[in-house]
Parts: C-alpha cells; sequence; structure tokens
C-alpha cells in the first residue's frame, strides 16, 4: 500500500469563545450532526466564533482593551458558506462587533482562500459538508443562548492528504474573559 503524503497548513486564529454551557450545547448538536453525516470536521474544533485567520501569530492580545460583544446573543439559524455550516443569531451585530474588533486589532485576516480551513462568517463554527446534509437532516437546530464569552488565540495544523483525509491539531495560545 502507497503512503500518502499529508500537506500541513498552519494558522493562527483569533476567536471569541462561548460560556461553558453553550459550548456543551454546541459540542451535543455537533456530535448528533457527525453521528448523522459522518464527516471528522464537525469534532475538530471547540465552540468558537472565528474573527481573523492569518499565517503567522498575531500581536499580544493581553494589552488590547476589546469592546464586550452583545450579550446574550441568542444563536437559533443554520447558514451554509463555501461548504461551511455555523449556527448564526438573528441579527448583525455580532457582524458589526466582529468588524469594530478587526479593525481595533489591525489584523490583515486573510479571508476566502483555498488554503483556509473554513471561512469567516459571524457566527459559531459547526463543521463542513454539503448543503444536502442541511436540507436532509433530521437533528433539530437548538436555540442556544450566550452571556459569557473570551477572547481566544489558537494555533491551529490542518493536515489534508490526496485521499481528502483531515488531521486537526490545535493548540489554545491565549485566553481571555471579557469583562
Amino acid at each position: 500500500m502507497q503512503e500518502v503524503a499529508p500537506t500541513d497548513t498552519q494558522f493562527y486564529l483569533i476567536a471569541l469563545g462561548l460560556s461553558e454551557q453553550a459550548s456543551r450545547a454546541i459540542s451535543a448538536y455537533r456530535k448528533a450532526l457527525w453521528q448523522e453525516n459522518g464527516n471528522m470536521s464537525f469534532l475538530c474544533l471547540p465552540a468558537i466564533i472565528p474573527i481573523a485567520w492569518n499565517y503567522s501569530s498575531f500581536h499580544s492580545l493581553k494589552q488590547e482593551k476589546i469592546p464586550l460583544p452583545p450579550s446574550p446573543m441568542n444563536f437559533n439559524r443554520v447558514t451554509h458558506h463555501d461548504d461551511t455550516f455555523f449556527l448564526v443569531p438573528g441579527t448583525n451585530y455580532l457582524e458589526t462587533w466582529i468588524s469594530s474588533v478587526q479593525k481595533q486589532l489591525h489584523v490583515n485576516t486573510l479571508q476566502q482562500s483555498t488554503s483556509l480551513s473554513f471561512p469567516m462568517r459571524d457566527g459559531i463554527f459547526l463543521g463542513i459538508g454539503s448543503e444536502i446534509h442541511l436540507s436532509e437532516s433530521k437533528v433539530q437546530t437548538p436555540h442556544i443562548i450566550n452571556t459569557s464569552w473570551n477572547l481566544q488565540q489558537y494555533h491551529i495544523v490542518w493536515e489534508k492528504n490526496d485521499s481528502q483525509e483531515n488531521h486537526v491539531h490545535y493548540q489554545l495560545l491565549f485566553n481571555q474573559h471579557l469583562t
């Protein structure tokens, strides 16, 4: 059997982390989606909202005074963009907040790139899959209310080989509760 050479793609990600209660609810929802469609991407990362991707580490976030995201935030609708599922709120407050934080941090974020693991959206990353999975899903979309936020930075290695198998390794580099 011939070995398949992996290609590693390393990224740094600034993200918004959720409360423990919201994270547990998202994990249960993702697990149900994974059991239904078999795509491991639904299990690969914690419950996060991506703010900015980069190929190199971001400057120190400790000195930044980040404004509080809207709270409570209700997530109750699944969207599909570039083969990626997100649980999104019913308002554009989160999108506006993310945009202002990107400007404040002066991040030159990677937007739509074929090398990105998943695109940036104003919602909680769920997993990767075809839109048909969403329309045929028997898993009920949860109503998640989040009231506590953490600003986080991750180092993520996304390995893909020729057979399109994915292996994801991540390390939390920074975690600060927003107060």
